[in-house]
């Protein structure tokens, strides 16, 4: 151990490699410590947020070669759930029938450390 330390000493510049590569490990722990085995919560949120995303082409379109990506419409939901806050995309049939205040069904993931709220499906209360 003391043949590390002296080494370090002799070259200082070690040591922010080392620290970094120790720092992205314990966040890496931290990321899976936070998701994995999550279960699967179920209750009632309101709709708090709408996002609206239209369709576009990026890049550069060349009248021989059509280049560029085309991204399609997107549109989002953003619900409350027990003062936590998650937001999931959606049809635009349902983005287009739900307004801000109304109640949903929705079954969710709860992270434990970063508290994010993963909403992995939306149930309508008329179908029920």
């Amino acid at each position: 151990m003391e043949s590390f330390i002296s080494f370090l000493k002799e070259h200082p510049l070690l040591i922010l490699p080392i620290a970094g590569a120790t720092i992205a490990v314990v966040i890496g722990i931290l990321g899976v410590i936070d998701c994995a085995f999550l279960p699967d919560l179920n209750g009632y949120g309101t709709v708090v947020g709408k996002t609206y995303y239209p369709a576009y082409v990026d890049g550069y379109i060349n009248p021989v070669m059509r280049g560029g990506e085309c991204n399609p419409e997107r549109c989002g939901l953003k619900i409350d759930i027990n003062s936590a806050t998650g937001s999931m995309l959606v049809n635009k049939e349902l983005w287009l029938e739900k307004r801000i205040g109304d109640e949903v069904k929705v079954t969710y993931q709860h992270h434990r450390i970063s508290g994010y709220v993963r909403i992995s499906r939306i149930d309508d209360l008329s179908d029920y």
